[in-house]
């Protein structure tokens, strides 16, 4: 296992960040180990219920990041979910889409499981690209 540290800096966008760091270190099972920083915007999309239409969140103002959760596979599929709180202590989460800024620092920290490579395929019972974990074989 490799573990790597990141900044992010102002009005870089999360995900996308994250995707191209992760794409550079050639990590084939990269997980979030640990985040912490502050947003100007948060996208996020909410559970989604069967039957209905995706709902987004979109916020717009200062907020703090509680945590930043989940995996990004070898063929960059990323499953990320996002808490946040607002100035008022409110907090919100859900699952991290493209469009949420950094307002002044992002501190990530990533594990590679060198020994694992995870990719996505569609699941056949649920309709979702859901993980497949395969062993790296030396």
């Amino acid at each position: 296992m490799k573990n790597y540290a990141v900044r992010l800096n102002r009005g870089q966008d999360v995900k996308n960040s994250i995707l191209k760091f992760v794409k550079e270190n050639d990590m084939s099972a990269a997980v979030m180990i640990s985040s912490v920083g502050s947003l100007s915007k948060v996208c996020f999309r909410l559970p989604v219920q069967e039957g209905k239409k995706i709902e987004v969140f979109t916020l717009e103002e200062e907020m703090e990041i509680i945590s930043i959760n989940g995996r990004v596979s070898a063929n960059g599929h990323a499953h990320l979910h996002i808490s946040i709180c607002d100035r008022k202590g409110c907090v919100f989460g859900g699952h991290l889409l493209d469009g949420c800024i950094v307002r002044t620092t992002l501190e990530i920290v990533i594990l590679d499981l060198e020994d694992k490579r995870f990719i996505t395929e569609v699941d056949d019972e649920t309709g979702f690209d859901e993980l497949v974990i395969k062993k790296v074989l030396d």
